[in-house]
């Protein structure tokens, strides 16, 4: 069963609790949500492993079938098919990417003292989103 995500809004009660324990608490919640982000990554990766796959089967289909049968349509169409497996390839890359960078982020976190950590996370962040 797939655990339950905290939602950002909810804040951890500070009352009894030291400023390390809240930031430690902080920091598991956050990698709750990059496990949770790495697992959903490996599906989308795993389906576009499987696009890849059927693109490239097709085209060298359509394009050994237009050599047999002398049909440049199909031969035509099996290199066009080709080259759309550029997207799926591309789209493979960008995840293997994002898995990386989700799964140093917690250990790089953890070597840090906590205001560092902060620091660090919140320079991550700006940059993570603002590239899209």
């Amino acid at each position: 069963m797939p655990e339950e995500i905290i939602p950002a809004s909810l804040e951890i009660s500070t009352s009894l609790a030291t400023p390390d324990v809240v930031m430690q608490k902080k920091l598991e919640r956050l990698y709750r949500r990059i496990d949770q982000a790495l697992k959903d990554n490996r599906k989308a990766e795993m389906l576009t492993m499987i696009l890849c796959t059927l693109l490239f089967v097709t085209g060298l289909g359509l394009f050994i079938a237009g050599y047999v049968l002398r049909e440049p349509f199909y031969t035509g169409s099996g290199v066009v098919v080709e080259i759309g497996i550029i997207w799926p390839i591309k789209r493979i890359v960008d995840l293997r990417d994002e898995n990386v960078k989700l799964s140093v982020l917690p250990g790089m976190l953890d070597l840090l003292p906590s205001e560092e950590a902060i620091k660090v996370w919140k320079e991550w962040y700006e940059k993570w989103f603002s590239r899209k």
